[in-house]
C-alpha cells in the first residue's frame, strides 16, 4: 500500500523532506543529503531516538516501486533469520503503509540507518578486488534457499545479451545517419564478435546454468563497511536483486574493476587488464559463491568478463546511434568514447585469454 501525502506543491524541499520524515515516524527530523547515487535521490533523516534514510524513487527508471518494496522485504524477512548479510531494516509510515507519494506526485521509502558504517568510492588493491567479489558471491550463495520467482524482475531484460544486439541493430537501421557512418569500424568490431551472442544464449538457457538471485550491480560503492572492524556488513542498493545467471555479477565486476581504466577514459593506448585484479574476482566470487557453482559455470567462469564488456559496448554504442537517450551525456561524442572503451578492452581481454586465461583455471 501506498500513503498519499496532501497536495502541497509549495512547500520547500527540505520541508517536504522532513515532511516525508515525520510521516515516518520522526519528529522534526534534521536532514542530509547522503550519497552520489545517479537513480534516486537519497537523504539521512535523524531525530533525537532514530535515524533512517529516506529515499525518493525514480519512477521512470522504476516504475514499479510497490514492487521494489516486496522485493527487498521478502529478502530483508530471509536474511535476517541468517543473521550473516542483514540488509537494512525498512521501515513503515505511520499509517502502516510502506511508500509515501509527496505532493509533487514523488513517491518515498525509508529504511533504518546503519551506524557506524560507510563506503568505498573504488577498488585500490587485491585484498579489496577480492573482498567485493567474495561479498556478492556469498550474497548470492546466502539467498539461494530463496524461491527465485518470488522476486519480481523490475527491469526485464536488463542483462539480456540478445535483446541488447537487436535493440543495437534497430538503432542501425534507424539511427542518426552520421553517427552510423561514423561507428562503422566498431559495428565491424561487433559483428565479428556475434559469437558470444551464441555464447550466452547457449548459457542462459542451459539447465546446468541455473536462475539465481543476482546483485546485478556489484560495485565496492555498493557494499557497507564497518567503521571499527573493516569489514562488510551487507551489500545495499538492491532494487536490481532479480533472477539472472552467474556470469551477470561476475563479469560486470570484471568490467568495472578488472580494467586499468574506468569506462569514460579515452587514453586506449593504455587501457588495459589489470591481471591481479582479475584474478582475486575470480578467486573472490568462487569462495564467497562456494559450492552453488555447477561444473559447467566453473568450466566457463572466463565468459563472463567477454559476455559482459562485449554487452556493454552495444548498450553504449546503441544509445549513440539514437541521439544520447539513456546514458547522461556531457558532450557530443562520450556514448561513442564509452564504447569504444569497452571494444579496447573487451580485445585486451580476448587477448590475455588465449594466451594464459584458460589454462589458469
Amino acid at each position: 500500500m501506498i500513503l498519499l501525502l496532501p497536495m502541497n506543491i509549495k512547500t520547500p524541499p527540505d520541508a517536504l523532506i522532513a515532511h516525508i520524515g515525520e510521516n515516518f515516524g520522526l519528529i522534526k527530523p534534521v536532514i542530509q543529503p547522503l550519497g552520489d547515487g545517479l537513480i534516486h535521490q537519497t537523504y539521512k533523516a535523524s531525530d533525537t531516538t532514530n535515524c533512517f534514510v529516506l529515499q525518493r524513487i525514480n519512477t521512470l527508471v522504476f516504475p514499479k516501486p510497490e514492487a521494489l518494496l516486496r522485493n527487498y522485504i521478502l529478502m530483508h524477512d530471509y536474511l535476517h533469520k541468517e543473521k550473516d548479510f542483514e540488509i537494512p531494516e525498512p521501515i513503515k509510515t505511520n499509517n502502516n503503509t510502506w511508500l509515501i507519494v509527496d505532493s509533487n506526485k514523488q513517491v518515498w521509502r525509508a529504511t533504518r540507518f546503519v551506524e557506524n558504517s560507510y563506503s568505498k568510492n573504488a577498488v585500490i588493491n587485491t585484498e579489496e578486488a577480492y573482498t567485493t567479489a567474495y561479498s556478492f558471491g556469498h550474497f548470492t550463495k546466502l539467498l539461494s534457499v530463496m524461491d527465485v520467482a518470488a522476486i519480481e524482475p523490475v527491469l526485464p531484460g536488463f542483462h539480456n545479451l540478445s535483446l541488447r544486439y537487436k535493440q543495437l541493430h534497430q538503432a542501425i537501421a534507424k539511427g542518426d545517419p552520421l553517427r552510423i557512418e561514423q561507428s562503422n569500424s566498431l559495428i565491424n568490431d561487433i559483428e565479428e564478435r556475434k559469437h558470444l551472442v551464441k555464447l550466452y544464449e547457449s548459457l542462459s538457457n542451459d539447465a546446468l546454468c541455473p536462475q539465481r538471485l543476482m546483485h546485478h550491480d556489484c560495485k565496492i560503492n555498493n557494499l557497507l563497511f564497518d567503521q571499527l572492524t573493516e569489514e562488510v556488513i551487507c551489500p545495499i542498493d538492491l532494487d536490481t536483486v532479480m533472477p539472472g545467471n552467474y556470469f551477470s555479477d561476475l563479469g560486470d565486476m570484471i568490467r568495472t574493476i578488472g580494467c586499468t581504466e574506468n569506462e569514460e577514459s579515452v587514453s586506449w593506448n593504455s587501457l588495459d587488464i589489470n591481471i591481479a585484479f582479475y584474478w582475486s574476482i575470480i578467486e573472490g566470487y568462487c569462495e564467497g559463491i562456494e559450492n552453488n557453482l555447477t561444473q559447467y559455470e566453473k568450466e566457463h567462469l572466463h565468459a563472463s568478463g567477454l559476455l559482459m564488456i562485449y554487452m556493454q559496448c552495444i548498450r553504449f554504442l546503441a544509445d549513440y546511434l539514437c541521439g544520447d537517450v539513456y546514458y547522461h551525456t556531457t558532450h557530443k561524442e562520450q556514448n561513442f568514447n564509452r564504447a569504444t572503451n569497452q571494444m579496447v578492452f573487451l580485445k585486451k581481454l580476448e587477448n590475455f585469454l588465449t594466451t594464459e586465461g584458460w589454462q589458469r583455471l
